[in-house]
């Protein structure tokens, strides 16, 4: 379901009664949202009613799972559904049962978070309650809150661990009083914030990006907000966004929903996601390892043992793991055993240690601020969500025309992250290529920030792959969707649902930023 109370009322009552919950991305559909459902065997389903047409798609795939729904009520009865809402007016005001007679434990599960991680279908990262504890009091500790006086806003969906987890968190932990919005709305948000006297706002990259690209107000700085908490900042926003809406704060930190490796810049320094002062380098569980971008793997040795980066060398960031540590556990993804493994690097420091594998670049200078630099791997964020390039080929390769589908990620002036593209090979001997059809495939299968927004044709013969036959991907990101150097290539237009390709005019309009992605 989308944001509303109900949404965290509801987990946190089945979390009081032993109860785990899976919060699943509201924008995704078909059979990516039937594996979602499907690989946490859950015992029922709860959906707003604003998901009833995309849950009804899936029911053949549900096997008679009983299904409830909350909202506005409906002007007709379901028959594969039971009405909830009229229970909130029923709801047992008194406890039933004490929290000690359940025998609910700090490392027993709370939640199931989906996350795509750096390749693959969604997985379902395990989050104990000691987590769910601990965030609001670690942040509070950087961030110094204050249940009296302060008001968080959140837009950012309830699905993600952002909200999900840091924002109810301060809630529960702090007694912070958050509001909620059901859609971010760049229009009205500062709105919203004056109407609440908000003080702390909650945001990834791509929002703060929206608010600064709305046009001047005279209003702009007349808000209460002293504090924005995130991550992902990107540095063409941070000083921009900071001036122009006199934010005394920005709370920036690197964390993941499954992982164990934190980072928090409590100082304010300009694009750092994190501070690890030289004075305790050597002993915080946090480290940069030297990696071979060319080879895709960690540096490692002649002992067999990796070795730590030197300031301004980017490396990848990763978490020593301690199981009987529940800060330093990694719980992995549920009934997942491969993903679990992949990330987990063994033998790092001495034999039989493991690690925590973030997937992503990072750099340290000479001080210990880190910065973000890139993510390994084929997952590529789009509009602030992670898009799995397998889940986005299978898409293409399911349309009746399209033999095979290289998908990747390629950058545009002016966006955060990267777009969604791909080199698409098409059937032997096809008659024509029908647009409008591929253009409506792909968007009834794929929430908005996974549909390639370019579409790259290449024949057979001239398909990217190595000697084994995988395919590759460099070349084509170098290329881009400049039409100057590939001959055929199409933008996924919403204006007129349709690919089209691109010359060099509509070219000039893309990257200048006058066309919408």
């Amino acid at each position: 379901m989308e944001n509303r109370p109900e949404y965290f009322i509801t987990w946190l009552a089945a979390a009081k009664i032993g109860a785990v919950t899976a919060l699943i991305n509201h924008h995704i559909k078909a059979g990516p949202l039937a594996h979602s459902i499907k690989v946490c065997s859950p015992k029922l389903l709860l959906i707003g009613t604003e998901l009833i047409s995309v849950t009804e798609g899936i029911l053949p795939q549900l096997g008679g799972l009983p299904i409830f729904y909350e909202g506005p009520a409906l002007d007709h009865q379901l028959s594969w559904a039971t009405y909830v809402t009229p229970l909130w007016e029923t709801a047992n005001s008194a406890e039933p049962i004490s929290i000690a007679e359940l025998g609910t434990r700090y490392d027993d599960d709370l939640l199931y978070i989906f996350t795509s991680g750096t390749t693959g279908t969604p997985k379902a990262a395990r989050v104990k309650h000691f987590r769910f504890i601990m965030i609001s009091r670690s942040f509070n500790e950087f961030f110094p809150m204050d249940g009296t006086k302060d008001v968080m806003y959140c837009t950012l969906p309830m699905y993600h661990s952002s909200a999900g987890l840091l924002g109810m968190s301060c809630m529960v932990g702090l007694g912070i009083p958050v509001v909620l919005r059901r859609k971010f709305s760049a229009s009205h948000f500062w709105d919203d914030c004056r109407r609440y006297n908000v003080t702390i706002i909650q945001y990834i990259g791509e929002l703060l990006r929206f608010l600064v690209s709305q046009p001047p107000d005279s209003a702009d700085t007349k808000h209460s907000v002293r504090l924005a908490i995130g991550n992902g900042l990107r540095p063409d926003v941070w000083s921009r966004f900071q001036k122009r809406f006199n934010i005394a704060m920005i709370g920036e930190f690197y964390a993941s929903t499954e992982g164990n490796a934190v980072l928090l810049n409590a100082t304010g320094k300009t694009n750092a996601i994190g501070f690890v002062s030289p004075l305790v380098q050597t002993l915080y569980p946090v480290k940069l390892l030297k990696y071979d971008v060319t080879n895709d793997a960690v540096m490692r040795n002649s002992k067999g043992l990796c070795m730590t980066c030197s300031p301004g060398e980017i490396g990848e960031l990763v978490g020593w793991i301690d199981m009987a540590d529940p800060s330093r556990r990694f719980d992995g993804y549920l009934g997942n055993q491969d993903a679990t493994e992949k990330k987990i690097l063994r033998n790092v420091f001495k034999q039989g240690d493991m690690y925590f594998r973030t997937g992503d670049l990072m750099v340290m200078d000479t001080d210990g601020f880190v910065y973000f630099k890139d993510r390994i791997g084929d997952t590529f964020r789009w509009r602030g969500e992670n898009v799995a390039t397998t889940e986005v080929a299978e898409v293409l390769g399911s349309h009746t025309s399209i033999q095979e589908a290289n998908v990747y990620g390629v950058n545009v002036p002016g966006f955060e992250g990267r777009a969604g593209m791909a080199a698409v090979t098409f059937i032997p001997d096809l008659p024509y290529v029908d647009w409008r059809g591929l253009y409506a495939h792909v968007a009834a299968q794929l929430p908005a920030y996974a549909m390639p927004r370019f579409l790259r044709v290449v024949d057979v013969d001239q398909a990217d792959r190595t000697g084994t036959f995988k395919q590759c991907k460099p070349q084509y990101v170098r290329d881009g969707f400049n039409p100057e150097v590939v001959p055929q290539v199409y933008f996924a237009d919403p204006a007129q649902n349709t690919y089209v390709r691109i010359d060099a005019a509509l070219y000039r309009r893309l990257i200048s930023g006058e066309v919408r992605l």
